[in-house]
């Protein structure tokens, strides 16, 4: 298994095409001023919703509560801090300051010959 570091832009209302396991997936990252929450939406490269308003929280698998789709990337989507605050962000600016977005790749490594 391989970590990657997800790039997430410094302003919300974005869109980036991100390959997890080979496969290209569509991230859409927003925020909810009100509450103070950052959030994904996760589409198929058609644009097809996979899993919509996910809450940018520390240290769980993002896609847990989605597992059920087959269509989701197999391994985990984690939001890790880069020091010893372990309150959720509030805004983008302050989440690329404190917190890096990782996949986990699901698919084996290949062995040096």
């Amino acid at each position: 298994m391989a970590l990657r570091t997800i790039p997430v832009p410094s302003e919300p209302n974005t869109v980036q095409v991100t390959e997890l396991d080979g496969v290209p997936y569509t991230l859409t990252f927003w925020s909810n001023t009100r509450s103070g929450r950052l959030f994904v939406d996760l589409s198929d490269a058609n644009g097809e919703p996979l899993a919509m308003g996910v809450n940018l929280v520390l240290l769980i698998d993002l896609l847990a509560g989605h597992r059920y789709r087959t269509d989701l990337p197999p391994g985990p989507l984690v939001v890790v801090p880069l020091g010893t605050d372990y309150t959720d962000p509030e805004t983008y600016p302050e989440f690329n300051a404190r917190c890096s977005l990782v996949y986990n790749d699901a698919a084996p490594e290949e062995e040096d010959g």
